[in-house]
């Protein structure tokens, strides 16, 4: 079962093939997150909110296309474990 965290590193992770590793990881870490190289975050606990809040932040940054690469990914991973999407991501 995938957590909001996953759902966080798949975002980052797909974003880094989108916008690029650095935009990506830049974007992540001015968001408040400790990330790793790879997209990883460093942090256990991560909630709707935070999901909610980094996919704004690259919204804000690159604009509804770059969320929208990631978006059937993470509609359909959190389907599979019974997570909750905010608003930002059902639109």
């Amino acid at each position: 079962m995938a957590t909001y965290k996953d759902l966080m590193e798949t975002l980052i992770r797909r974003e880094m093939g989108i916008v690029g590793k650095d935009k990506a990881l830049a974007v992540a870490r001015e968001a408040g997150l400790p990330v790793s190289e790879d997209g990883g975050i460093m942090r256990a606990v991560l909630g709707m909110g935070d999901l909610d809040h980094l996919v704004k932040a690259f919204g804000e940054r690159f604009g509804f296309v770059a969320v929208v690469g990631c978006k059937v990914a993470l509609m359909r991973l959190a389907r599979d474990s019974g997570l909750e999407l905010p608003e930002s991501l059902r639109v």
